[in-house]
């Protein structure tokens, strides 16, 4: 939670600076969603797994509005970063309140999964993109696949 800055992003992926940031973000962003989704500016995202907000950005640029749900508390330095790109058509939740989040025409999460500590955590989502996914919507989940 004390983490700030560079060092709050690179907690959640490996960057040395901001520009590195806004250049895997980018690249990311147009590989894992919107080459899966069809992205316009009148639908509403939701992004399983935000973390720092490094997809969110291209999200909420490329949406009507965003949606980000996350487990960490650290939402701050999240608005910070989308603040500061002069971002305001996002709202940003954390998972006890999954049940707030509104319906949405987009879902993904892009190696977050993995990361879930049980089961359950997975089928809670997989719950609310059954009943909160607007029909005809879509959804594209990504996960590393670990050794461990």
């Amino acid at each position: 939670i004390d983490k700030k800055g560079v060092e709050f992003f690179s907690w959640f992926d490996s960057i040395q600076n901001i520009d590195n940031l806004e250049k895997s973000s980018e690249r990311d962003f147009r590989y894992a969603v919107s080459s899966h989704l069809p992205v316009d500016n009148s639908k509403i995202i939701l992004e399983i797994g935000f973390g720092g907000g490094r997809l969110a950005a291209h999200a909420c640029n490329q949406s009507k509005h965003y949606f980000g749900v996350d487990i960490h508390n650290n939402f701050q330095e999240t608005n910070n970063y989308l603040n500061k790109k002069g971002l305001k058509n996002y709202s940003l939740f954390n998972f006890k309140e999954i049940e707030n989040i509104p319906n949405f025409d987009l879902a993904y999460s892009f190696i977050v999964i993995q990361h879930f500590t049980s089961i359950k955590v997975l089928e809670t989502y997989l719950d609310l993109l059954a009943e909160k996914l607007n029909d005809n919507g879509r959804v594209v989940l990504w996960y590393g696949k670990l050794t461990s």
